[in-house]
């Protein structure tokens, strides 16, 4: 993959007609470049080798060394000119800002709520330090913890950078209640019920977990449905 598990689910959409807003993708070859550069994929990977403990203590420690490096990386000229280019073809503008990791979203890792995304992105400079927020966000303290228990690796990271909607409502949908107590699926999910939970403004709050959302539950599902 070259573009990562949301950007492909947003390509996904628009092959089905949905409507989504615009935008482009900085491909995981981005990072890879800056890694590469100055011998940063190294150094990155001398503060990951010590063994984690299995309560993750050492982790908030190594996620903020990387993002020290990765926030002020020097990044190779053609990184540089790509961003360039982006930022003329999308701004003027607000910018909303997506990291899109590669396995990201996928049938049997989620990695919810582990990479950041940037709203509000408005200038070339608040481009490239958001874009720089999504890729440190790769090695979060959450998902150094999410893989070392799973025995992954980082396999890259790509960002979406879309128009940003100011939306009166937003939510989240999910197709297989994650509450529900009947039809459970393999994960212990509700399969008969699709959940959307909603609150007032952006979804930023919502996911973050700062409100407590408006949640709307469909009827359930029959045999003959």
């Amino acid at each position: 993959q070259v573009v990562g598990g949301k950007a492909r689910n947003l390509a996904r959409l628009l092959a089905l007609g949905l409507r989504v807003p615009p935008g482009v993708v900085l491909t995981r070859a981005a990072l890879d470049r800056v890694l590469d550069h100055g011998g940063l994929r190294g150094r990155i990977q001398d503060v990951c080798q010590p063994s984690c403990t299995t309560d993750g203590t050492g982790l908030p420690s190594q996620s903020a060394a990387i993002r020290d490096m990765v926030m002020h990386a020097e990044w190779p000229a053609d990184v540089a000119r790509s961003v360039d280019e982006i930022a003329r073809a999308t701004l003027p503008g607000v910018l909303a800002v997506r990291s899109s990791a590669v396995g990201e979203d996928a049938s049997d890792t989620s990695f919810a709520g582990q990479f950041d995304s940037v709203l509000g992105v408005d200038s070339p400079l608040t481009l490239q330090a958001a874009i720089r927020q999504c890729w440190a966000s790769h090695w979060s303290a959450r998902a150094l913890f999410y893989r070392h228990s799973r025995r992954l690796a980082a396999e890259g990271m790509a960002a979406v950078i879309q128009q940003q909607v100011q939306a009166a409502v937003a939510g989240v949908l999910f197709t297989v209640d994650p509450g529900g107590s009947g039809g459970a699926d393999a994960n212990g999910g509700d399969s008969t019920h699709m959940v959307i939970e909603a609150c007032a403004g952006l979804a930023d709050r919502l996911v973050s977990g700062s409100v407590d959302p408006d949640l709307l539950r469909d009827a359930a599902l029959t045999d003959e449905d």
